[in-house]
């Protein structure tokens, strides 16, 4: 997931679901270690799909991510 922040990426979701978008921020396990969610010590991205409203996504929702996707 680091190596995706600030690129363009094919995201796919533990859903199945395809995006293509931008990586804006990484966020590491530490960063997240204090967070008041199920989610605490996970790493994440906010991401902006071409086609859709922004995403923070954990590392629980991320099945594969492909950095230099176009679209």
């Amino acid at each position: 997931m680091c190596a995706s922040d600030q690129r363009r990426v094919l995201l796919i979701t533990n859903e199945g679901k395809q995006y293509i978008g931008f990586v804006d921020v990484f966020e590491s396990r530490l960063d997240n270690e204090d967070d008041e969610s199920d989610c605490a010590g996970q790493g994440s991205i906010c991401f902006y799909p071409d086609d859709g409203e922004p995403m923070l996504l954990y590392e629980d929702d991320i099945k594969h991510i492909e950095i230099g996707a176009s679209g």
